[in-house]
Parts: structure tokens; sequence; C-alpha cells
């Protein structure tokens, strides 16, 4: 051998070392095993051994290989799907309108004749409710309304897409505005109640209802009349004073609030839908649709359908609770109460 020149092993050829990956501990399962059989060197190694066996050589026929995949996190969507809300608001408006003011618009065949292709629609403008609120924004027309015979008052008419997506986000927050609100079962708040969708997109109890409240009002007075006239009789043959104080008053307590659904503050709106500490997406959205509703204005909802209705519920949850609290007795209906 020369000297400068490297050794030539071609005719020795030496069997490639065992090689071993030892997977890292600290990546998280799951783990995928792939077995590799390298058939060159099988037979290599068999001709160099011959019939003998490769059992003591370094060398391993199959080499293992261990690779570890760390789990990836689910990518968040950024929204909520409210799929059951939409399909809830297309029924709703196929079987009982838009409003309860104005004849039904052409447009809203679609409802009856392509619910599917509808509810895709509105789908898609969930998911990409920012551009659509700036690309296409809802258009309405506010209009004077007769009320009885000399009356008028103010109604509105959303586009149909606009308004079922709309009334698909309030029915969204309907069970948690529900669960909020003084139960059914103490008989003072007998309008809108909110239940479970039906099949024919109903969404409110028609068990309570006006008549429900004129007859527990009635019911009330009658009740609170007598115990006034007891109550005046003892006191009377106590020979008591009997100047009438307020328990013992015969009268009841009629209030409307006037213009209530065009006076109506998003902001207290807003803060009521909040306090219910569910679903914050769907709260903003509420808030942004009716800021463009009402246009330059903080007030005002949109009167003639059931998703303004509901809102307008939660809008005087808090009067309601300040009168329990106070322990007074009250029947109210919308915008109606009545104080005994």
């Amino acid at each position: 051998m020369k000297k400068g020149r490297t050794p030539d092993t071609s005719s020795n050829p030496v069997p490639p070392q065992h090689t071993k990956v030892t997977p890292p501990t600290s990546v998280p399962v799951p783990q995928v095993s792939i077995s590799v059989v390298d058939p060159t060197v099988e037979a290599v190694v068999k001709k160099v051994v011959g019939s003998g066996t490769a059992d003591n050589l370094p060398i391993s026929f199959e080499q293992h290989v261990t690779i570890s995949i760390p789990k990836k996190p689910a990518k968040p969507t950024g929204r909520m799907s409210i799929s059951p809300s939409i399909k809830a608001a297309i029924q709703n408006i196929a079987t009982f309108g838009d409003t309860d003011i104005f004849p039904f618009p052409f447009e809203q065949h679609i409802f009856h004749d392509k619910p599917e292709l509808l509810q895709k629609a509105l789908e898609k403008l969930h998911g990409e409710f920012a551009a659509e609120l700036v690309k296409n924004p809802p258009d309405n027309i506010n209009t004077l309304a007769p009320v009885g015979y000399t009356g008028f008052r103010w109604a509105t008419q959303i586009d149909p897409l606009w308004n079922a997506y709309y009334l698909a986000l309030v029915i969204e927050m309907g069970p948690a505005i529900e669960q909020a609100r003084i139960p059914v079962s103490e008989k003072s708040v007998f309008s809108y109640r909110f239940t479970k969708p039906e099949a024919d997109g109903r969404i409110f109890d028609e068990n309570v209802n006006w008549r429900a409240f004129m007859e527990t009002s009635y019911g009330v007075a009658e009740e609170a009349t007598k115990k006034a006239a007891e109550r005046k009789a003892a006191r009377k043959a106590a020979k008591e004073d009997a100047s009438e104080d307020a328990s013992e008053s015969p009268y009841v307590i009629l209030c409307d609030i006037s213009d209530f659904y065009s006076r109506i503050y998003h902001h207290r709106v807003e803060n009521a839908l909040k306090w219910l500490n569910a679903k914050p997406d769907v709260v903003k959205r509420i808030v942004e649709v009716l800021q463009v509703f009402s246009g330059t204005v903080s007030y005002g909802l949109p009167v003639g359908g059931p998703a303004s209705r509901l809102l307008a519920e939660i809008a005087l949850n808090s009067v309601d609770k300040l009168l329990r609290g106070e322990g007074i007795r009250f029947c109210r209906f919308v915008d109606d109460y009545r104080i005994f």
C-alpha cells in the first residue's frame, strides 16, 4: 500500500450497522409505526454467510422506525352554527308571514318552494356576515300603518333574506331570554313566551296570550277589590280610622307605554342580552343589524315581526322584576300594564 492512498475495502464489505431511531419522549401520542424490509441488504448478507444465519450479525433485516405525529388542534371556525335556528325562522315565516301588518310579499314564495336553497343562502350570509353587511346591507321600509279607525303606528318591512336572518339570530337567543323572564306559572307576564320551535315554525306559547292576560287581570282585580272591602269593614267594626290606605284601594292602575317599539334603545337591548351571559357573537350581530335597520339613530325596533317582539320582552324584563321585587302585583302584555 502506497502512502497517501485510502485502503480499498470493496472486496471485504462490512455490513452496515444496526440503525435505531428513538422517538422523542416529549411528543404526545398518537404514534405511527412503520416497518421497512430492505431486500438488497438481506440478499447481500445471505450471499456472504451462505446457508448460515444472520442472527449473530449486527444487522437487522427488519428495521423499525417510529414516527411520532402530534395531534393538531382543531382550527377555530370563528362563528357558531345556527342552522337549527335558521330552519325554524324559515318555517315560521312560511307559516305566519314576515309581519302581521303587511300583505305577504311575492318573494315569500321561496320560503314555501325552496326552503333548502334559502337555508344555504342564510348559512352563507352567516359565515360571511361582516362582508355581506357591507356589500349587501339590509334594506327596509318604514311607513305608517292604520290602527283602529283613527290611529296610526309605524311599521317596518324588511327585505326577506335579512328578515329571516334577523329572526334566526333572535331564535338562537330565545331559550336564554325565556329562562331569564318571570316564570309563566306566576301569571304576571303573558306576552310572547318563547317555546321550542315546533314543526310549523311556531315559537311562542299559544296558551299564554292576550285573552289569558285579560282574564287574569279581571280575576286579580275582583279578588283585590273583595279583600280591600273586607279590610275596610274590619277597620270600621273595630272603630279604627276608616280612611283608606293603598291596601284597601279598590282601584287598578292601567299603563300603556307610548310609541313603545320605536323608542327602545339599542343599548338597553344589548345590555339585557349580555346579562344573559350566552352567545356573545350572536348578541353582537343582533345589535349591528338593528343599527342598520334604524339608520343613524340608536333606538327603535322594526315593528311587525316576531324577532322584535321577543327583544322588546327582554328590554322590559328588568321593569317586571323590579315590580315583583317590591311586592307589587301586576299583569303585563307587551307594553300594557295592570298594577293592583
